[in-house]
C-alpha cells in the first residue's frame, strides 16, 4: 500500500494572542488527527481529537471557559451497526448528559441534569418521549401531559388544556373488535383484560428500555457527570 500521508498547522493572532494547532495523518489503513486552540484573553481552552478505520471511528472534543465557568464535552463513535455518543455541558449548578445509540431500526436517546431527566425513541412510526413530570412528545407533534388521576392535556400557547379521549378509546376499541371478528379462530377476551395485557406490555417495554439506556451509557463511558 502506499505510504501514510501526515501533516500540521498552527496559527496566531498577535492582537489576542490566540493560538490553534491542529494534525493529522491518513493511510490505507485509516485516519488520525487532533487539534487543541487557546484564547489568552479569555482562558478559553479547547481540544479534540478522532480516530477513523475501516471498521469504524471514535471522535471526542471539549472546552472550557474559565470566565463563565462553562464546560462542554462529547464522546461520538460509529459502525457498520450503528451510532452512539453522549455529551455533557455544565456552567455554575447547572448541567446536563445526553446520551443516544441509533441503529438501523431507530434511535433510543435520553438526558439527566439539574432540571430533570427524560428518555425516548424515535423510529418509522414516530417518536415517543418522555419526561420526568410526566409529559410526552406525541406523534402528532404536540406536547401532552397526563396527571395522577389518569387525565390528559395538552399544551398550547403556555397554557394545558384538558383533552377529550372519548373518541380516541372508541375508535380503539372499534378496531379491537373489527379484529376479533375477523379471527374466529381465535379466543375471544374482554376488553378490561386486553387493556390490562396492553399495560402490563408497555411497562415491560419501559423497563427494558430504561436498561438498555443505562447499559448503554456504561458502556460508552457514561454515568452521572461530576463537576
Amino acid at each position: 500500500p502506499w505510504p501514510a500521508t501526515y501533516g500540521a498547522g498552527y496559527v496566531y493572532n498577535p492582537w489576542s494572542g490566540g493560538f490553534a494547532g491542529g494534525r493529522a495523518v491518513y493511510g490505507p489503513y485509516g485516519a488520525a488527527g487532533g487539534a487543541a486552540w487557546y484564547n489568552p484573553a479569555t482562558g478559553r481552552y479547547g481540544r479534540a481529537a478522532s480516530v477513523q478505520g475501516w471498521y469504524g471511528g471514535r471522535s471526542v472534543a471539549s472546552a472550557y471557559n474559565p470566565w463563565t465557568g462553562g464546560y462542554g464535552a462529547t464522546s461520538q463513535g460509529h459502525n457498520a451497526y450503528g451510532q452512539w455518543g453522549h455529551s455533557v455541558a455544565s456552567r455554575g449548578d447547572q448541567w446536563v448528559q445526553t446520551g443516544h445509540v441509533t441503529t438501523a431500526r431507530g434511535t433510543a436517546f435520553g438526558y439527566q441534569g439539574s432540571g430533570g431527566q427524560g428518555a425516548g425513541f424515535h423510529g418509522a412510526n414516530g417518536t415517543i418521549a418522555r419526561t420526568n413530570n410526566y409529559t410526552y412528545a406525541g406523534n402528532d407533534g404536540n406536547i401532552y401531559r397526563k396527571d395522577s388521576s389518569g387525565n390528559w392535556s395538552k399544551y398550547n400557547n403556555g397554557n394545558w388544556n384538558s383533552v377529550d379521549t372519548s373518541a380516541a378509546k372508541q375508535q380503539a376499541q372499534q378496531r379491537f373488535d373489527t379484529a376479533r371478528q375477523n379471527r374466529p379462530n381465535r379466543e375471544s377476551i374482554q376488553p378490561g383484560t386486553w387493556q390490562g395485557l396492553n399495560n402490563a406490555d408497555r411497562a415491560r417495554q419501559r423497563g427494558a428500555f430504561q436498561t438498555q439506556r443505562f447499559q448503554s451509557f456504561q458502556r460508552f463511558g457514561g454515568g452521572r457527570f461530576r463537576r
